[in-house]
């Protein structure tokens, strides 16, 4: 398995958060995801492919024939490529916009829910995005990246209000049905070229009802009541108690 990295340096992160420029470090890794194996070439006796007759296709490093092969074993190569460093933005509408991670609801409505977001760019998180796109549904599964687009319903597009430039709060209040305690929401942001974002983190609205707090106040008039019933009960045993004893004493003295 062959990977590289791409990371910004950290003096440069947030320039390149917010476009494609700043410094940047490549590091490769190369390890043995169970199938790699050493290519001892071909034996004496048979014929390498000919890439003038074969009819497959092999060429240039893409591809190479087969011979004879043993397994490499567990291993794991990283090397570090050096750095490069974008100097010039990439041309408008090359990117698509930012992922929205901060929807949240923020309060109840009268009629529903009202959420929150920090609105994106058109490139990433640079400029003004074109247009949003939400779902909503009572199963938050409906809303995750793969089943977003088949899935969910669609808020209408006259309650959802265009795009902001970059780093700007927005909100929109969702009428939600009175039936339903919880619902999920998520969203899409598009640019004017059609690049879509990635879904977005999914929201949960719970509408149901909020439990009282405990009473606080102190007792209750019933709870004083009845402290005062059994006290006055163990005040009587204790005296009825009290007396008995004084008669027993005084009869045994006659």
């Amino acid at each position: 398995m062959f990977n590289c990295e791409i990371s910004p340096f950290k003096n440069d992160r947030d320039a390149a958060t917010r476009v494609p420029q700043g410094r940047y470090s490549v590091v490769c890794e190369v390890r043995n995801d169970g199938n790699a194996v050493i290519n001892e070439g071909f034996s004496a006796s048979a014929a390498m492919p000919n890439p003038n007759t074969d009819s497959s296709s092999w060429c240039c490093g893409s591809t190479s024939p087969i011979g004879n092969t043993r397994p490499t074993g567990n291993f794991t190569r990283t090397v570090s490529a050096g750095a490069f460093q974008v100097t010039n933005n990439a041309r408008g509408g090359l990117l698509p916009p930012a992922q929205v991670t901060d929807l949240v609801m923020s309060e109840r409505a009268s009629d529903g829910a009202v959420v929150t977001w920090t609105a994106p760019g058109a490139d990433l998180d640079q400029g003004t995005a074109y247009r949003y796109q939400f779902k909503w549904s009572t199963n938050a599964t409906d809303l995750s990246p793969t089943q977003f687009d088949a899935n969910g319903e669609e808020v209408n597009s006259s309650l959802v209000a265009p795009p902001e430039i970059s780093g700007t709060m927005q909100n929109l209040t969702l009428p939600v049905p009175s039936n339903l305690d919880t619902v999920y929401l998520a969203m899409r942001t598009f640019d004017q070229q059609g690049h879509r974002s990635a879904v977005s983190n999914t929201a949960i609205l719970y509408l149901g009802s909020v439990p009282s707090p405990p009473n606080d106040d102190g007792l209750s008039a019933g709870a004083i009541v009845g402290i005062v019933i059994a006290a006055v009960v163990l005040l009587a045993v204790a005296v009825v108690g009290a007396l008995m004893v004084r008669r027993r004493r005084r009869v045994m003295t006659l």
